[in-house]
């Protein structure tokens, strides 16, 4: 059983729900709260027409998401992947250019596993980048807002903080076997296309 037997979704959409509409939700989260003490009235509106202001913030969830999938492969980019090719994978950009321009015959079980590894390092970056934006969110309703007493952003920084940083820890793991992986099914799949 797979999840677009479960959902009737293809797992293309499920990817861009778990990469990008979950964690621009999350870093969304603290700011419609903002958004809310800052204008009354848009409030008051939204609960008058809840459809509406659904949408509104599914689309603002999906740009945030956006936002934070940018500054995600920014990171991937700079802190993982240039660490990994200093460190351990010289030939990181290599393979990476590689894998995307060769054609795989039949079906490579590798090709699966890969877009899943994409998918949760995805999802790992932007959760982290997400809960750092949720957290500066908390900071504006506690200084601006006076909405959380000090304790509760105590709280809320010893959650989310670690939360993020273990997220961008794990995500350097992650991109390490996803570059293992591409490398091995790259090698077993014969010469590179430059060959």
């Amino acid at each position: 059983m797979n999840i677009e037997s479960l959902t009737g979704l293809s797992s293309g959409t499920v990817r861009s729900i778990v990469a990008m509409l979950i964690p621009g939700a999350i870093a969304l989260g603290s700011w419609l709260y903002v958004l809310a003490l800052q204008f009354p009235a848009l409030a008051a509106w939204a609960d008058r027409h809840d459809t509406i202001a659904a949408l509104a913030v599914l689309a603002l969830s999906l740009s945030a998401g956006q936002a934070v999938n940018i500054t995600g492969s920014w990171w991937e980019k700079i802190a993982n992947d240039n660490r990994l090719e200093k460190r351990e994978l010289p030939t990181l950009s290599q393979d990476w250019t590689d894998y995307l321009t060769t054609r795989f015959e039949g079906n490579v079980i590798g090709l699966g596993y890969i877009a899943g590894l994409v998918t949760a390092l995805k999802f790992e970056l932007n959760t982290a980048i997400g809960l750092v934006w949720f957290w500066l969110g908390v900071l504006m309703l506690w200084a601006l807002h006076g909405a959380l007493d000090g304790c509760q952003v105590l709280v809320c920084s010893a959650i989310t903080l670690p939360m993020s940083v273990t997220l961008l820890w794990c995500s350097f793991g992650t991109s390490r076997v996803l570059a293992e992986t591409r490398s091995k099914l790259l090698r077993a799949s014969g010469p590179s296309p430059d060959a």
